[in-house]
């Protein structure tokens, strides 16, 4: 059992001694350690004194190892070499876990209307991190930030419900109007104007089922507010069902440009302004995530989204 503690002894200390020892010369120490010779012999002393052990026999001219300082010095490069593997070791499960990000998102949503221009910004300013995007269904998403699988998730304005019921934090990247979206079949489709008189009694498609909750209460809210009547409501239970409905009918929906059901050139979105209800995208995360760099992924979201409303205002 050692009669002093070891709390008082620095790494710096090793290194002198070992250099020191090298040599069995304090002054060869210090011009190979770029340090004065009054340095290395006070850091010498103060590891004898923390370890309780004479390390050198001191002369007028020379110094000399002892015995214990000739096992310290035979011992002491396995344990430097042990240690700065640790600290790499170490390092290297850091760079894994704040080194990365992993998104998750709608795997229903336009990923040109907001999640390409925000991860090529991210990715400009910092190219160190390795950043993932995953899609997927919504209540798969939510439950993976909720787990901690993902860092954070893009998702819709009108399920902010379902954020907070799984105790998620949200901050809001840009509202929009709602759009009626008619298809390329439809009689209206080509028509430069719609006036109020060709949105009356309208057969309307709307989504229904846990993964578009809320879209049905969101289309009649708009519908309400915007005075657009409709004969009757067809419940559908994915975009695709939707997609196909709208190019075999005469029907049309109550989306936003963020939902993508087929391909842009085959739908017409006509913006609904008068009224207050608003769609939009979000990113959802759990106040919980130390990763630091989803705070700088939550910074690009905003000033990405800025730039893109203030364009489109402009």
């Amino acid at each position: 059992m050692i009669p002093y503690g070891l709390s008082g002894i620095t790494l710096q200390q090793l290194e002198i001694f070992l250099a020191a020892a090298k040599f069995e010369n304090f002054t060869k120490a210090a011009l190979k350690l770029h340090m004065t010779q009054a340095s290395v012999s006070r850091n010498i002393q103060s590891l004898e004194y923390s370890t309780g052990l004479v390390l050198f026999l001191r002369h007028k001219q020379h110094v000399r190892l002892t015995n214990a300082g000739k096992k310290l010095a035979e011992l002491m490069p396995e344990i430097l070499a042990k240690t700065e593997y640790a600290v790499e070791k170490a390092y290297i499960q850091q760079k894994n876990q704040f080194q990365s990000l992993t998104i998750g998102d709608f795997n229903s949503t336009s990923m040109d209307s907001y999640l390409l221009p925000i991860t090529k910004a991210f990715e400009r300013a910092y190219p160190n991190v390795d950043l993932k995007i995953e899609r997927g269904e919504p209540d798969k998403v939510l439950s993976d930030v909720s787990t901690g699988l993902y860092d954070a998730t893009f998702f819709t304005y009108t399920g902010i419900r379902r954020i907070q019921e799984v105790h998620l934090q949200y901050q809001v990247l840009f509202l929009m109007p709602p759009s009626l979206v008619i298809s390329n079949t439809h009689t209206l489709f080509s028509k430069e104007e719609v006036n109020e008189e060709d949105l009356k009694n309208l057969t309307l498609i709307t989504m229904s089922g846990d993964e578009y909750e809320g879209y049905r209460s969101f289309a009649r809210e708009v519908c309400n507010t915007a005075g657009i009547t409709y004969k009757r409501i067809k419940m559908v239970d994915s975009l695709f069902t939707l997609a196909m409905e709208l190019k075999r009918s005469d029907s049309v929906a109550i989306l936003d440009t963020c939902f993508a059901p087929m391909n842009p050139k085959e739908l017409r979105y006509i913006p609904i302004y008068q009224t207050p209800v608003r769609s939009g995208i979000v990113l959802a995360y759990s106040a919980e995530n130390d990763n630091p760099y989803l705070l700088k992924f939550r910074e690009v979201c905003k000033e990405v989204c800025n730039i893109a409303i203030n364009t489109t205002n402009g």
